[in-house]
C-alpha cells in the first residue's frame, strides 16, 4: 500500500496518531478513503469504533462546513460506547474548539461578581412559600 507523507494524511490519521493510536492498513484506507458512505465488514474487536469514532471527531472538527455528525447504531448501548469513544478521544486531544457550555458553567461565570448564586437566590425564594 502506498503510504501518504505523515503532514498529508486527512486529519483522522494524524488526530488517531495524536492520540497513540496506530491505524492498521485497513483502518488507514477506511480513514483516507472520503467516501460519504462505508461498510466495514470486520470481524470482533478489530478497531471499527474507534475508527469511526477519530472518524467522527476529526469531521467535527476539522469539516470546512458546519458539521452534523451522527452517532447510529442498532442498540442504544453500542451508539453510547461510540459517543463516550468520541468524548473520551475530544477530551484526550485537550477539548479543542470547544464553544459550548454547561448552564451551571455559564451561570457560575455570571454569578462570580455576586454573593449569591442563581440556584441560591431560587431557593431563598421559595423558603417564605414553604413555611406559609
Amino acid at each position: 500500500m502506498n503510504t501518504i507523507p505523515l503532514s498529508s494524511r486527512p486529519p483522522a490519521v494524524r488526530l488517531m496518531r495524536h492520540l497513540g493510536l496506530e491505524p492498521d492498513p485497513w483502518q488507514l484506507a477506511v480513514l483516507e478513503s472520503g467516501h460519504p458512505r462505508q461498510l466495514l465488514n470486520c470481524c470482533r474487536q478489530a478497531g471499527k469504533s474507534t475508527t469511526v469514532a477519530a472518524l467522527a471527531l476529526a469531521e467535527a472538527l476539522f469539516a470546512t462546513t458546519r458539521a452534523l455528525v451522527l452517532l447510529v447504531s442498532r442498540s442504544h448501548r453500542q451508539s453510547r460506547i461510540l459517543f463516550d469513544m468520541v468524548t473520551d478521544f475530544h477530551r484526550r486531544l485537550g477539548k479543542p474548539l470547544l464553544l459550548r457550555r454547561t448552564a451551571d458553567e455559564l451561570s457560575s461565570r455570571t454569578a462570580a461578581g455576586s454573593s449569591r448564586s442563581p440556584a441560591r437566590r431560587r431557593r431563598s425564594a421559595a423558603t417564605p412559600a414553604s413555611r406559609a
